[in-house]
C-alpha cells in the first residue's frame, strides 16, 4: 500500500491564538513555560539567541520571552537584534534572568526589553506581565486605527504615544 502524505494546514490560518517565542537553553524551563502558555498561545521554542532570532524572522511572534544567560547569542544581544530589525522591532521582548543586580536589569532594559523579570518568578506575575504588554499594544493599535479612519475613540494612551501617532498621521495625510 502506498503512503500518501496528508497536506498540512498552517495553524495560524485556523486559530485566533497569538504566538509566543520562548528562548532558553534550559529544556525544563522551556517545557514549564510551554505548559503555562500552550492553551492561549501558539508556542515556538529556541535553545539559544541565534535560533531565537531565526525563528523571530520566520514566524514574527506576538511576544518573545528569553533567558538572559545563554551560549552563542545571549538574551540581551537577541533583544538588541530584534529591536534593531525594522521588521521585528515592534515585537515585545521579556527577559528572564537569575541576575537581580541593578546593572543586569539596566543592561536588559537598555537593550530595548519591554520587561525584565528575575528568576525564580511567580507564574501569575509572568502571565500578568505578558497580558498587560499585549493589551497595551492592542490599545495602541486600536487608537491608531481609529485615528486613521477618523472614528471617535475613547482609548486612553500615554501623551508620548499620542504625540508620536499624531505625527505619523500628519505625515501620512501630507503625502
Amino acid at each position: 500500500a502506498e503512503i500518501v502524505a496528508t497536506p498540512t494546514i498552517d495553524t495560524l490560518e485556523i486559530t485566533g491564538k497569538r504566538s509566543l517565542l520562548i528562548v532558553d537553553d534550559n529544556v525544563e524551563l522551556r517545557q514549564y513555560l510551554r505548559k503555562i502558555f500552550k492553551d492561549k498561545f501558539i508556542i515556538y521554542e529556541a535553545e539559544n539567541g541565534t535560533q531565537g532570532y531565526e525563528l523571530s524572522q520566520k514566524h514574527v511572534p506576538d511576544i518573545v520571552v528569553s533567558d538572559v544567560l545563554m551560549d552563542e547569542v545571549n538574551g540581551v544581544d537577541l533583544c538588541k537584534k530584534i529591536k534593531s530589525d525594522s521588521l521585528l522591532s515592534h515585537i515585545p521582548v521579556i527577559l528572564l534572568s537569575g541576575l537581580s543586580s541593578v546593572d543586569s536589569k539596566l543592561k536588559g532594559i537598555e537593550s530595548g526589553a519591554d520587561d525584565y523579570i528575575v528568576k525564580p518568578f511567580e507564574k501569575e506575575l509572568l502571565i500578568a506581565r505578558i497580558n498587560a504588554i499585549l493589551e497595551n499594544r492592542d490599545t495602541l493599535h486600536q487608537y491608531f486605527q481609529d485615528s486613521i479612519t477618523l472614528r471617535n475613540n475613547t482609548q486612553k494612551i500615554s501623551a508620548t504615544y499620542k504625540e508620536f501617532l499624531e505625527k505619523c498621521i500628519s505625515i501620512i495625510e501630507d503625502n
